[in-house]
């Protein structure tokens, strides 16, 4: 089929190069406007990282937060043939002191010599109970 052109028509202006240059002029701002869509998409790849970021900082902090999981404390002893000691999660850090009230006595043996002449005499075989 043929094509058929009526260059300006009536008036004289050439519309061929009119239009042309419209669509040169449109798709200079659709160049403008895709040129923005990309930096507003690198922006938001960057936004996005952050999030990220932050969020995996919001984790850890939130890990490191509970006292019983962070803090590790140890006790000792000096002699630990006298006094053996222990720290459970919720003991509070420092030193401390051990107040004894009352030290061991000997053990003391209880003898009814009231049948024997002498405090030396020996009491011989036979079944001895302690209590």
């Amino acid at each position: 089929m043929g094509e058929l052109r009526l260059p300006g028509l009536v008036t004289g202006i050439d519309t061929t190069e009119l239009i042309k240059q419209l669509m040169a002029i449109n798709s200079r701002r659709l160049a403008t406007y895709k040129v923005q869509q990309m930096a507003y998409e690198e922006k938001s790849t960057v936004l996005n990282e952050l999030r990220s970021k932050v969020s995996a900082l919001e984790t850890a902090a939130s890990a490191i937060s509970d006292a019983s999981k962070l803090g590790s404390y140890k006790a000792s002893s000096s002699d630990t043939d006298i006094l053996t000691v222990s720290a459970s999660l919720d003991a509070n850090p420092g030193s401390h002191s051990i107040l004894i009230n009352q030290l061991a006595t000997a053990e003391t043996w209880i003898q009814d010599t009231s049948t024997f002449d002498y405090e030396t005499d020996y009491v011989g075989g036979g079944t001895f109970i302690y209590s």
